[in-house]
């Protein structure tokens, strides 16, 4: 989703030295960037004004998407440059896109980094190199003759047990480090699981030794460049388990200094409640930096994504008070930094000049935040998998009379000399109907209760009752809290029962 530069990093223990002056470095700004903000330029000044977007943001890192498997961004003798993009236009007048914006980048002191994609699953057929057509039998899919896009996608993901196809992406990456002046690597798990054959978690040792000889490339690229470091990070599900399941050895690479930084994050809708006191234990003490990363995304809003969207609103992506909320429950669990994925700059470019500020929770004592919550805290590994099942908004049933259903959040703003609203939307809920909410035990009496017919393309026509509170400290604490929703009159069964678990806390100051 989106992308933004200026730069910084302390080397050795802390990270890099590529650092301004007058730069706030009492939090790090990372943002990898989708190479479709780049995609869409004709001209020099349109790539020009996509770099100057990106440095607004004054980051510390940006990682710039360079491959994905083997499709790459840039004209290649290994991989394949899918071609009928804006950007064609420039090859055809001698510029490099890629290079041209990193090296703009560099030069405004923005340490830049070249993301790789490790297992991505797009699947339109353009996207089925031929060397993935070729080497069909080390993909980790099974050919059975279907062409749509999650076949293919499926086709395109590749098993790293295979040291033919270790070959063929280090043939990638040498070739990047060679003809770009980045000053590192990003390896991009999050697109997307699986990465290796089963038994998994035994061969995990292959994906270890790929990342160490990723960490040697870099390593003998520096030398060459006479740099004291060339950086490597690496972006993974948030869900340790899940991570080790799918035979990604994190603490092992952390631990044999084989990564400079990682960056755990959900996978295409954001979520306000990621935990981070495991990743903050791995990391402690080492030299590696841990930056959380959110998406951009928050609820269905596009053809291809099955679900409903926000009952709440307009709830569609980030906007300033979403982000300033998810920055405090990210920093108020003392994290290095925060982090940014695929913010693009056509979409988010607004955005950019604030997003250093918006990030520090020092800096938004006194703006507005909006806490968006519906979903249970559950990894979820691909974006087809999210696109199908509508997962950005996981909805519980009250069926009967005492049915109750609880959820647990996270909320880290002090609201002393502020305003805030609780806001829940229940779904199928009659007027003749009663819902009582508690917080951490104490009943919450609402302000009003509303009830309004919701539409959306696509969708039904909703019943939805907006049931809206003023709420303090306490009972609302800061950390971990809970929410329950009990079903204390239901005198009309209708036999769908009433959907509960959106809700909101919006904070005006």
């Amino acid at each position: 989703m989106r992308s933004t530069l200026m730069a910084t990093l302390l080397l050795t223990g802390s990270l890099l030295c590529c650092c301004r002056s007058d730069r706030d470095v009492s939090h790090a700004l990372v943002i990898t960037s989708d190479f479709n903000s780049v995609r869409q330029c004709k001209t020099v000044d349109d790539v020009n004004a996509v770099a100057h977007t990106m440095m607004s943001a004054k980051p510390d890192i940006l990682a710039l998407d360079a491959t994905a498997n083997g499709l790459v961004n840039y004209r290649s003798e290994i991989g394949f440059l899918i071609p009928g993009s804006n950007f064609d236009r420039l090859f055809e007048a001698g510029i490099e896109p890629f290079g041209m914006v990193v090296d703009t980048l560099r030069r405004h002191g923005v340490t830049v980094l070249a993301n790789v994609r490790m297992n991505d699953h797009h699947g339109r057929l353009v996207q089925w190199t031929r060397w993935e057509r070729e080497h069909k039998e080390w993909s980790l899919a099974k050919d059975t003759g279907a062409r749509d896009w999650k076949s293919v996608g499926a086709l395109r993901q590749m098993d790293y047990t295979i040291e033919g196809v270790r070959q063929y992406r280090s043939a990638i990456l040498e070739e990047i480090l060679g003809r770009f002046d980045v000053d590192g690597l990003q390896l991009d798990f999050g697109r997307t699981a699986p990465f290796l054959s089963e038994p998994k978690v035994e061969n995990a040792r292959c994906m270890t030794e790929y990342v160490r000889e990723i960490r040697t490339l870099l390593d003998r690229t520096a030398r060459k460049r006479r740099r004291e470091k060339m950086l490597l990070g690496v972006v993974v599900p948030w869900d340790i388990d899940f991570c080790t399941q799918e035979g990604l050895q994190v603490q092992q690479w952390i631990e044999r200094e084989l990564i400079d930084y990682v960056s755990p994050g959900e996978w295409y809708y954001a979520d306000w409640n990621i935990p981070l006191d495991r990743w903050r234990s791995m990391t402690h003490g080492t030299n590696c930096r841990l930056y959380p990363f959110t998406p951009g995304n928050v609820s269905p809003y596009q053809v291809f994504e099955y679900g409903e969207p926000s009952l709440l609103g307009d709830n569609t992506v980030l906007d300033p008070p979403k982000i300033r909320a998810l920055a405090d429950n990210f920093m108020s669990q003392n994290p290095d930094g925060f982090a940014f994925y695929n913010f693009y700059t056509f979409d988010f470019g607004q955005y950019y000049p604030d997003l250093r500020t918006w990030t520090d929770p020092q800096s938004t004592k006194h703006m507005s935040k909006h806490y968006l919550i519906c979903r249970r805290l559950m990894y979820h590994p691909t974006e087809r998998e999210t696109f199908d099942s509508g997962v950005a908004f996981e909805r519980q049933l009250l069926q009967k009379t005492g049915d109750s259903v609880e959820m647990p959040f996270r909320f880290s703003t002090n609201i002393v000399d502020s305003c805030a609203t609780l806001r829940c939307a229940f779904k199928d809920m009659h007027e003749t109907d009663e819902i009582v909410v508690r917080i951490n035990g104490c009943r919450v009496t609402p302000d009003t209760i509303e009830g309004r017919t919701v539409q959306s393309e696509g969708n039904p026509d909703l019943a939805v009752r907006f049931w809206e509170s003023g709420i303090t400290v306490p009972p609302l604490e800061l950390g971990e809290n809970v929410i329950q929703w009990t079903l204390t009159k239901r005198e009309t069964d209708t036999g769908k029962g009433i959907s509960v678990g959106e809700f909101e806390i919006v904070i005006v100051p």
